[in-house]
């Protein structure tokens, strides 16, 4: 574990689990919160029953592509179900792991294994589209289980991405290391591209947002059939 964990990797969920049970680690708040986050989201699940019924469709890319305004219309268009990571129930943790490196993408991939295990449910009765999912993380074996999904990746020139993140207030370490690392850049786009099981659909994003979502609705209308 330790060669992934030095990149912030955590292959398997007993590697994250071990990674914010650490002693010097017990007692602070927010760690043991999202822990018993996860412990009741397990529960439920495991006490649930009934077969996942629907597809899972994943909108991947870099920040400022699209991901969450086209997520929302097509949800709302297609009538099914939208959901994030992380999810809902751990975003109010944060702003603390975002400021603690030591955490920080153990927070991230324990956030992923929420969300399987919350849309599991949900699966059984409606469609899910995913704003982000583990491409995002790169922390392998998320989302066992949930196989036979679909992502979905939106691209677009760095050009028309500074130009939509301009007018966000908060920008993270991260989106500013895309914008002043090209090689950083093109990496993350290469580990988006070369992902497999399922692999990636790319959809041009630079268009007009109805252009885009014609076309992200065309495709996610074959997937729910």
């Amino acid at each position: 574990m330790e060669t992934f964990a030095k990149f912030g990797l955590y292959p398997t969920l007993q590697d994250t689990l071990m990674a914010l049970n650490k002693p010097e680690l017990k007692g602070i708040g927010p760690i043991t919160e999202l822990l018993r986050i996860y412990n009741d989201a397990k529960s439920k699940h495991d006490n649930s029953c009934g077969a996942k019924k629907h597809p899972l469709i994943v909108l991947e890319g870099l920040d400022g592509c699209g991901k969450t305004s086209m997520g929302k219309v097509l949800a709302k268009k297609l009538h099914i179900v939208k959901h994030t990571t992380p999810p809902e129930s751990i975003k109010h943790l944060r702003s603390y792991f975002d400021d603690n490196l030591m955490v920080r993408s153990a927070y991230y991939s324990l956030g992923n294994y929420i969300a399987a295990l919350e849309i599991a449910s949900i699966l059984r009765d409606s469609p899910v589209i995913m704003d982000r999912f583990w491409h995002s993380t790169i922390a392998f074996a998320i989302g066992q289980g949930i196989r036979d999904k679909s992502v979905l990746l939106l691209l677009v020139s760095e050009e028309e991405r500074i130009r939509r993140q301009s007018g966000r207030e908060n920008v993270t370490q991260q989106e500013l290391l895309l914008k002043n690392d090209l090689s950083f850049r093109k990496n993350v786009i290469l580990a988006y591209k070369f992902m497999r099981e399922p692999s990636v659909v790319q959809i041009n994003a630079d268009g007009s947002f109805g252009k885009v979502l014609y076309v992200l609705k065309n495709e996610c209308t074959a997937l729910i059939r």
